[in-house]
């Protein structure tokens, strides 16, 4: 079997499996869903991640997962890169909703997050303000208030 057939049909598995995964019972804890690095990065470039945001050179930190029903499980990673030695650097927070990646929140003016608690995913504070972003419904929300600006929720584009 070649090379690039063999390829072909891992990914072609995977992405079944991907796929297939919210039919099972949703589990959704401390612990679960986690993905492996090669598995979150075809999951961001399947559902519409930028391409040229994605390299050996990006951080890649899991945050955690917050069960917001039966039905729902958000799965949360940090993401940083630097670009031109150091110079200007870009931080994200990804959101997965049930194995799919939906969008990113820019954490650009905070330190990356401490984790989660509860439905609350927690930044370190800066002076005085304190840093958290509740994630009780089903969707999330269009803005949060994050290091004393608003961000916006930005969606993959298909």
């Amino acid at each position: 079997m070649s090379k690039s057939l063999t390829v072909l049909l891992l990914s072609a598995a995977l992405d079944l499996l991907l796929q297939a995964q919210p039919a099972f019972a949703l589990k959704c804890n401390e612990t679960e869903p986690q993905f492996s690095r090669w598995t979150l990065i075809h999951t961001l470039r399947r559902d519409g991640f930028p391409q040229v945001m994605v390299n050996e050179y990006v951080e890649l930190n899991r945050v955690g997962n917050i069960k917001v029903n039966d039905g729902v499980c958000f799965t949360f990673y940090a993401y940083k890169v630097e670009f031109n030695r150091g110079t200007r650097v870009t931080k994200r927070l990804l959101l997965l909703k049930n194995w799919s990646y939906i969008g990113m929140y820019p954490i650009d003016d905070v330190d990356p997050p401490i984790g989660v608690f509860g439905n609350t995913i927690v930044f370190p504070d800066s002076g005085g303000i304190e840093n958290k972003v509740v994630f009780d419904r089903e969707e999330p929300a269009e803005e949060i208030y994050l290091g004393g600006t608003m961000q916006t929720f930005m969606k993959p584009r298909k």
